[in-house]
């Protein structure tokens, strides 16, 4: 079983892509190894884009217990830098599959934004498709930053990646530092602060290494159907 660490920094929750910083040894004389490299950047880009939708709402226990409308406004995460006005239900029907297996379940309707409660885009039955509402905004404004711990863990037909979170609320002064994001968003239990000013108004990535211990692992769990990564569930272990 192979490991390997990695710190990323991330802005407002916006995760950066971990491949940029992996370097993967390919012996270009091997057709596996790089079908081996192709699937872990796949199964890493699917982490972080399930890591970005879903940070609020951990653990998942089993992709079943993830509501229709998270459902929908995920697969609507994963089109946000398309230049489009619609979409068909054909292309969200897919990017649920290769997410969740061909086994999801869901519904097509009408896809509500959970932060204002309004439509985002317009489901025509008769068409097929979705048409996104120009009159609605899904913008908010973030006041917190979050350091991730990331380490992976890939076998035959699995591949489980394990993050571990240093949440920063910047409303605070100095900062207030919690292990999770429902800690933040509770604000409960902090695990420190952590004053800007003391350091140029710049925050070094290497402060999540003091915190490590009180941090729990969150491991999102793919299984391999298919060909294909597709996520079993989300835990969180203290």
């Amino acid at each position: 079983m192979k490991k390997i660490s990695i710190l990323l920094l991330v802005v407002a929750v916006v995760l950066i892509g971990v491949g940029v910083f992996i370097t993967f040894q390919k012996d270009e004389n091997s057709n596996s190894n790089k079908q081996v490299d192709v699937a872990k950047l796949d199964v890493l880009d699917k982490a972080n884009r399930i890591e970005k939708y879903f940070m609020d709402k951990l653990p998942i226990t089993d992709v079943d217990s993830i509501s229709n409308q998270d459902k929908l406004n995920f697969a609507l995460s994963t089109l946000v830098n398309e230049d489009a006005t619609s979409f068909t239900e054909e292309r969200l029907e897919k990017i649920l599959k290769a997410y969740f297996g061909n086994d999801v379940t869901y519904e097509n309707e009408d896809i509500i934004s959970p932060s204002t409660d309004k439509v985002i885009a317009k489901y025509d039955a008769k068409k097929k498709q979705y048409t996104y509402n120009k009159t609605t905004s899904d913008n908010s404004n973030s006041t917190y930053e979050v350091l991730s711990y990331s380490n992976y863990e890939e076998g035959v037909n699995t591949f489980d990646v394990e993050r571990q979170y240093l949440v920063i609320d910047k409303e605070q002064s100095p900062y207030v530092l919690y292990s999770t994001y429902q800690d933040y968003e509770n604000k409960t239990n902090p695990i420190g602060t952590y004053d800007i000013s003391a350091t140029d108004n710049m925050m070094p990535s290497s402060i999540i290494d003091d915190y490590i211990t009180l941090l729990p692992v969150t491991t999102y769990s793919f299984v391999k159907q298919d060909d294909i990564f597709i996520l079993k569930s989300i835990t969180i272990a203290e």
